[in-house]
């Protein structure tokens, strides 16, 4: 079950984690950070988010920090559930820079990056 309320994770001493709030039935709003040592369950929550003929909208203004790990995960949520769309909003410019260097916004996943 999904709650409409934060989700901490925090999964190593001294790690800030990362809150998953669910705004309406798509949107989601993370904040906090998301790095190699919370990833899995930042990857958990993304799957769990996930519903049938909805896009998933995933809100990037509270998102203090966010490494390659946590980038692979939203690619892999996208490509491991056929037919759905994953947009992130409000990404900062650096989200948007690696996106692109590591060729995310080419090929098969289907991920929107917006501003």
């Amino acid at each position: 079950m999904i709650h409409s309320k934060p989700v901490q994770f925090h999964e190593v001493e001294g790690d800030q984690g990362h809150d998953m709030v669910r705004h309406g039935d798509d949107y989601w709003e993370l904040s906090g950070e998301i790095d190699l040592s919370n990833v899995d369950a930042f990857r958990s929550a993304l799957d769990a988010a996930v519903a049938p003929g909805r896009p998933l909208r995933l809100g990037c203004a509270g998102l203090r920090f966010i490494d390659l790990a946590g980038m692979r995960a939203i690619a892999a949520v996208a490509r491991n559930h056929p037919g759905l769309h994953v947009v992130v909003e409000g990404a900062p410019p650096a989200f948007h820079r690696c996106w692109r260097l590591v060729a995310y916004n080419m090929g098969s996943a289907r991920v929107e990056v917006v501003p």
